[in-house]
């Protein structure tokens, strides 16, 4: 993805690397071998809705056992929860 300058590299941590696609504003993450779950990647797209409520869209794809990839779904949705309240603080006027 690096050689694509559709793709910025926004995280590279021990556990997993993370490309912002800068054409349609997705996050995709990927997790490394020293990450249980691993191999599993996961999509994350903010939307907004016809009444202006901003969403992210979240696609999984996971390889590890079901406990591991349920763990890694339920740390994404904390993730979008706090994503969404820092979107909708920045919109306050």
């Amino acid at each position: 993805m690096e050689r694509d300058a559709r793709y910025k590299r926004i995280a590279d941590e021990t556990d997993y690397v993370a490309y912002s696609d800068t054409l349609g504003q997705a996050v995709w993450t990927f997790t490394k071998p020293t990450h249980t779950p691993h191999p599993a990647v996961v999509c994350r797209e903010p939307r907004t809705e016809r009444d202006g409520k901003i969403t992210l869209v979240m696609r999984v794809g996971c390889y590890g056992s079901t406990p591991d990839c349920d763990g890694l779904v339920a740390e994404f949705e904390r993730l979008n929860e706090r994503t969404i309240r820092s979107i909708q603080e920045r919109a306050k006027p």
